[in-house]
């Protein structure tokens, strides 16, 4: 067994397929420990990025003259999304906004990155040579969205995935990996906006009430990490895959305090110095961590340290 977890560390790419039969076959998608990315998308922004809506109305006015600063803040991952899944993460967190400029969709947070055809191609490319892997496709948060925006987005997913998304359930204690495998199932897609969406697309796209997520308010890394601590012993014992977020928010009031760094020193640094050997004496499983979230996934043995939780599903 130890050669077996030895493998999967090697072979992060693969590391669902490499999982014990026992854990494939028995254990639910929603008790996996699962490595996740926050804000995902964020390494399309650069200084040719327009200022986006998700910014507040005051930055979003002067936005030209402060861009350099915003960007300090705004980008939370370097490596790309096939880059990412390569390394383990599969768990993607997608914030989105129409684009005044055309009629294509980008990722944003606080600046437009790259289109969302382009990302979810990504996806499916990873998917398709990788068949025994699955991707939880998070759409966070939607921004000047009109009710057309929406319809585009979701005939995008249901285009570029197809018979690889994996409905929602009756009940998620039911969802292993092993029988998303023997239907075909590779995609699970949030869509966090279910409004007068049309019957057949809420069976595919699932609400927010499947999987919730929790985000520390503190920008203190120890803090952070008991809060994380408290939130989690209080999930709900329900049929609910379960997100934590680790990682350090910056508040505009943290911001002001901090406008000679940038969030990788104010933020990423300080969580980064405690989260290894705080996740690492974790479990997940019931009750316990599911998706752990964090910025610039590639800077630290994140997706491993995860992904090792699941060893202990079998004790």
């Amino acid at each position: 067994m130890v050669g077996e977890w030895a493998a999967i560390g090697r072979n992060l790419e693969n590391w669902m397929s490499c999982l014990p039969e026992e854990i494939c076959r028995s254990v639910p998608i929603i008790h996996l420990a699962i490595p996740g990315s926050h804000v995902s998308a964020s390494y399309t922004i650069d200084m040719g990025s327009a200022v986006s809506p998700d910014c507040q109305t005051l930055v979003t006015t002067v936005g030209s003259l402060i861009k350099p600063l915003l960007l300090k803040w705004a980008v939370t991952q370097s490596s790309s999304i096939a880059e990412q899944l390569r390394t383990g993460v599969r768990y993607l967190d997608l914030r989105v906004a129409s684009c005044p400029k055309g009629k294509q969709i980008h990722v944003v947070h606080g600046l437009y990155g790259g289109q969302i055809y382009d990302i979810l191609i990504e996806v499916d490319m990873f998917l398709r040579s990788h068949k025994h892997e699955m991707v939880i496709v998070d759409f966070q948060r939607f921004y000047k969205f009109s009710p057309t925006n929406h319809t585009q987005l979701r005939e995008t997913v249901k285009g570029i995935f197809g018979n690889k998304l994996c409905p929602l359930p009756t009940c998620l204690f039911n969802l292993t990996l092993s029988s998303m495998r023997e239907q075909g199932y590779q995609a699970v897609v949030i869509y966090r906006e279910q409004n007068l969406m049309p019957k057949d697309d809420t069976e595919l796209l699932w609400p927010s009430r499947s999987w919730l997520v929790y985000r520390p308010i503190s920008v203190d890394a120890s803090t952070m990490l008991r809060e994380l601590e408290r939130d989690v012993a209080r999930r709900p014992s329900g049929a609910q895959g379960y997100i934590s977020v680790c990682a350090i928010t910056p508040n505009s009031t943290f911001m002001q305090k901090n406008v000679m760094s940038n969030h990788s020193d104010a933020c990423v640094k300080p969580c980064q110095s405690v989260i290894i050997p705080w996740i690492d004496i974790h479990r997940s499983g019931h009750a316990r961590f599911n998706v752990l979230v964090t910025d610039f996934v590639d800077s630290i043995p994140f997706c491993e340290t995860v992904i090792a939780l699941n060893r202990k599903l079998l004790r």
